[in-house]
């Protein structure tokens, strides 16, 4: 197997004729490699992706694991300095040609169409396709996002929330952290910027009316990969598996992908719980049903009260707390890991 911990090349350097020199030497500028003098531009190479630690893998059997992505990231990397040292320039990349929108093993730059607010700290983030051009996922697969800065590489995982068929163009739903490293990179997206993406991933399976029942539940920005899923069953009028949202937030006005989840609500095999664990004696909307505490195992229990345990599949996402939380009460309430998927 490859030692990925042999770093090829500098981590962060310039190249000059295939020659390597430190990131300090000023670019442009007359130059001795191997006693000949060489007047022609630097060709900046990218900096290495950053290692995840132990603490990143949740250990739940992801596919891909955080270390999976971390192989295939140092793979493209060694790929595109050995390109850049090579003076290789790659052709154009003409998406509208492509057979396949997305490469799992490339990352492609995709452009920033609209970028508008969703709650105080969440955006929505919608990316240009070619009019008659999907990007090609399955139901629940998700994409792997690339942002550099002066000294890091960083990827991000993220699932799109327009439906798989939607053509012209698809959205990212994204919460800004305050020190996350990428929401730092993420925050200064504007129109017209590229963003370069890989993928698609996931491993869901599927398969209409193998369940009588899809309880999701869900946390923050968890409602993702839950969106992508309930519109491929909302959109197919064959398939009458019933879809409950258990979905937890902090508050009523954190609640995300509000005016969809109305929508959806007027479909006759869908519907949504709200459980608002800092909310209290509020207001809310006609019609919305909401419990304010946290999603536990009483409120689990109450959804599939009456219900054949069997004919139940559990889709479960939001943060590792909330999912090794949510994971435990499944179990305890005497469902099976077959019938437990988590994002």
């Amino acid at each position: 197997m490859e030692n990925i911990n042999e770093d090829p090349l500098p981590e962060c350097s310039f190249t000059i004729s295939g020659k390597i020199v430190p990131v300090q030497q000023e670019k442009d500028t007359l130059i001795a490699v191997d006693n000949v003098e060489l007047n022609e531009p630097a060709i900046e190479l990218p900096c290495k992706p950053e290692k995840p630690s132990d603490a990143d893998c949740c250990g739940s059997g992801c596919i891909p694991c955080v270390f999976d992505i971390y192989d295939q990231e140092i793979k493209i990397w060694e790929r595109e300095c050995a390109r850049l040292r090579n003076k290789a320039v790659p052709g154009e990349d003409d998406l509208f040609k492509e057979k396949s929108m997305l490469s799992e093993l490339e990352y492609r730059k995709f452009t920033i169409s609209k970028v508008w607010p969703e709650t105080g700290d969440t955006n929505r983030y919608r990316f240009k396709l070619p009019f008659d051009r999907d990007l090609g996922l399955k139901i629940g697969q998700h994409i792997i996002v690339r942002g550099r800065s002066l000294n890091e590489t960083i990827t991000r995982q993220y699932t799109p929330i327009t439906d798989i068929t939607t053509s012209g163009h698809f959205d990212l739903l994204i919460k800004i952290y305050r020190d996350g490293k990428m929401s730092k990179i993420i925050s200064h997206w504007k129109v017209g910027d590229e963003v370069e993406i890989r993928g698609p991933f996931g491993s869901l399976e599927y398969v209409p009316g193998k369940y009588r029942y899809i309880l999701m539940l869900a946390a923050g920005t968890g409602i993702a990969p839950m969106s992508q899923v309930v519109q491929g069953i909302l959109n197919n009028e064959e398939d009458e598996t019933f879809i409950h949202l258990l979905y937890g937030c902090h508050t009523y006005k954190d609640i995300l992908m509000k005016k969809e989840l109305d929508e959806w609500a007027g479909y006759w095999n869908f519907s949504v719980t709200y459980a608002l664990s800092q909310e209290q004696g509020k207001n809310y909307q006609y019609g919305d049903k909401v419990c304010e505490r946290r999603i536990d195992e009483t409120s689990i229990q109450q959804e599939i009260s009456g219900k054949t345990m069997d004919k139940f599949m559990i889709l479960i996402c939001g943060t590792r707390s909330f999912d090794e939380d949510i994971m435990k009460c499944c179990e305890n309430l005497g469902f099976n890991q077959k019938q437990i998927f988590k994002f």
